[in-house]
């Protein structure tokens, strides 16, 4: 007998989100997301998505999604494998350079992303998003 149970769903941002389940490691809860997830732009605010589902807040974990659903289309082509500015992982470490996170360099075949209109837009997206200041002007 399978020890699977079906998973009660939320609908969150167009896609659905299971409740969690026990895993069979003791003290563990399980949790998946059905349709994929991508790379971490929010930092502990994924962290928090993920303990507003196990603790049951549904309203919590819609407006991260939400956010999420908002931010991704603008950087991710559809699919989430490609970026909008260069490939998946170039783009990647570059966000990850601008929000101060390690991130490291792209290896080859990969290229970095270095052309500065590219650049320029990226880091507004993520001020659109709320995930970087502005840089203050100085007089």
């Amino acid at each position: 007998m399978s020890s699977r149970r079906r998973l009660q769903t939320w609908p969150v941002s167009g896609r659905r989100l299971a409740k969690p389940t026990r895993t069979r490691r003791p003290g563990r809860r399980g949790c998946w997301l059905r349709g994929g997830t991508g790379g971490s732009l929010f930092g502990a605010a994924d962290a928090e998505f993920w303990e507003a589902v196990w603790r049951g807040d549904a309203e919590t974990a819609r407006e991260h999604a939400r956010r999420t659903d908002e931010l991704f289309p603008k950087l991710w082509l559809p699919g989430g494998w490609a970026g909008q500015f260069g490939a998946y992982q170039s783009q990647l470490k570059v966000l990850m350079r601008m929000l101060g996170q390690p991130g490291g360099e792209v290896r080859p075949p990969r290229l970095p992303v270095t052309d500065e209109d590219s650049l320029r837009r990226m880091r507004d997206i993520l001020v659109e998003a709320g995930l970087l200041r502005e840089p203050v002007e100085a007089a």
